[in-house]
């Protein structure tokens, strides 16, 4: 350790904090992998495995992938079943003094997902978690993309059963729990995650789940448990806690699990009988499929869980007999096909993942709500006629979101301009003060052609440098000194600039420094990353200080 430099110190810091995950840590534009994680990244993702340090005699593994682009690789690496932390700067770069401020701002894992790209539309991603008695095992399992979350109670040998019937995507088992030769092999290769024993225990579990319902007992939760399963539930929502940055408002209930009420079915039975997938290559002949007319991605999943789970009373079969013989009509496909998969926007915003475009998703579908209170209220199928007296009227919080956002609302809130003129005063007069951005830009495009006396001299900005000087390569010979050169394009260069940018009164002192991610008074337009960086990119912090 006191052979690394201080920027290494500071990853192992954080790597030591966090072993069975990948760590994403961001160096300027890029995050970066190193040692052991970059080794498994590179085979992982194709990624080309570089070395830091070349010609010590330790050479550092090191891979990375640009910081824009990081979601579709962390999503590879996701569905590998591996784990990745985010380390992002917490500080800017240009008012640090030293090394700059690194901190962990996400845990990704299999089983807590909640991004668009790791998630199936229309399966569900559940955790599940175990907590083994002497003959007994607790079970607890969630999605914490939907907000589902159960609990139940069995004698150990059904343990395959939960595992089978909920697929989960990631286990919790206690650290000093060891598995029977029989019950690993049922394990097989999911991802397992180890968590303290104590966690498991009854009372902490009691304790976990009645301060997250704010309840000083559990008999308001309707739960008539007091052993295993409370373990299972509060190690599984501990966890969930830690990774989510305790932002679980959308979890407002648990119930037991009726497995009493199902069929179990055995993999080689749901296999034989192609229930979810064929059972051979070709044409899709499951049962899935062809009922499959589903026109949400809720009720694809809800579906789906029914066939997964075979019903056994007769009675609530036949409360279900609407969907053999459905009343649809045109309107009601019509706004069904239309609404947003609302459980997993809700999801994402109560996790604080939410972006202005899931507002909107949510805003189109929450007016709807009347019209499909309407419609689905004609049906005389008592179940149908249930179901519509349950739908609330959201259409208040629609208009209201609809008043708020722009009709084309970008996909980050960084990318600023999310919010109607007109809807805050406030917003309307820091806007105005923004136009002053503009008239910068022009003032030092105008003051820097006098200066070098290049005509084709221009002040541009990306995401990647902030802001920058483009020069076509007619008037490469004029290049000041005091440019550096940061980029280079078929037909032209970009530049940064040390040192004042122009004399006394001129609109900014600096282009291509910390601050260069905004004009003076520009709201929050983009990452400011500036042009500090290498020519690939990278921030002088990858360099090492």
């Amino acid at each position: 350790m006191e052979r690394l430099t201080p920027m290494m110190r500071q990853y192992r810091g954080i790597k030591d904090a966090n072993p069975d995950a990948i760590l994403f840590f961001r160096m300027g534009d890029f995050y970066e992998m190193f040692f052991e994680d970059a080794v498994t990244a590179a085979r992982v993702l194709g990624l080309t495995l570089t070395t830091r340090d070349r010609n010590s005699d330790n050479p550092v593994p090191m891979a990375g992938v640009p910081w824009h682009a990081s979601e579709r690789y962390i999503a590879r690496l996701i569905r590998a079943g591996h784990r990745v932390v985010i380390c992002d700067q917490v500080e800017d770069a240009a008012q640090a003094k030293g090394l700059v401020d690194r901190a962990v701002t996400e845990i990704v894992t299999p089983g807590t997902a909640l991004s668009e790209g790791l998630l199936s539309e229309r399966e569900n991603n559940f955790l599940l978690s175990f907590s083994i008695g002497k003959s007994m095992i607790g079970v607890a399992v969630a999605d914490v993309s939907t907000g589902e979350f159960a609990l139940d109670e069995a004698p150990i040998d059904r343990l395959p059963e939960y595992l089978e019937r909920f697929e989960p995507r990631e286990l919790l088992l206690a650290e000093e729990w060891e598995p029977t030769p029989e019950l690993a092999a049922t394990l097989g290769e999911r991802l397992v995650t180890r968590r303290p024993g104590w966690q498991f225990a009854p009372v902490e579990g009691q304790a976990t789940l009645g301060a997250h319902f704010g309840l000083h007992g559990l008999e308001g939760l309707g739960l008539e448990l007091e052993g295993p399963a409370l373990g299972a539930a509060g190690a599984l929502l501990r966890y969930l806690k830690e990774v989510r940055h305790n932002e679980l408002k959308h979890l407002t209930g648990i119930r037991r699990l009726d497995t009493g009420g199902t069929m179990f079915l055995d993999e080689a039975t749901r296999r034989n009988l192609e229930i979810l997938k064929p059972a051979f290559d070709g044409p899709d002949t499951s049962l899935l499929h062809i009922l499959d007319r589903t026109k949400t991605s809720p009720g694809a999943r809800r579906l789906r869980s029914w066939l997964e789970q075979p019903l056994l009373d007769r009675a609530v079969i036949e409360a279900r007999d609407f969907i053999a013989h459905p009343e649809t009509t045109d309107e009601l496909a019509d706004l069904l096909s239309r609404a947003h998969d609302l459980e997993r926007l809700l999801g994402r915003a109560a996790c604080g993942k939410g972006g202005p475009r899931d507002l909107l998703a949510i805003a189109q579908t929450s007016v709807r709500s009347v019209d499909l209170r309407r419609v689905a209220g004609l049906f005389t199928a008592p179940r149908l006629a249930h179901l519509s007296a349950d739908i609330q009227d959201l259409s208040p919080l629609g208009h209201r979101l609809l008043s708020a956002l722009v009709d084309d609302p970008p996909a980050t809130l960084a990318d600023g301009g999310i919010f109607r003129d007109g809807f805050h005063p406030e917003l309307d007069e820091l806007r105005r003060g923004n136009l002053s951005g503009k008239e910068w830009i022009a003032s030092l495009q105008r003051l820097e052609r006098e200066r070098t006396g290049i005509p084709s001299l221009k002040v541009g900005f990306n995401k990647v440098f902030g802001y920058y000087l483009e020069i076509t390569n007619t008037h490469r010979e004029l290049v000041p000194s005091d440019y550096i050169r940061k980029q280079t394009l078929v037909n032209a260069e970009r530049y940064a600039r040390g040192g004042r940018v122009g004399g006394r009164g001129h609109p900014d002192d600096r282009v291509g420094d910390g601050r260069a991610g905004r004009a003076p008074g520009a709201g929050h337009g983009g990452p400011r990353t500036g042009l500090r960086s290498t020519d690939d990119g990278r921030s002088p912090d990858s360099q090492d200080p």
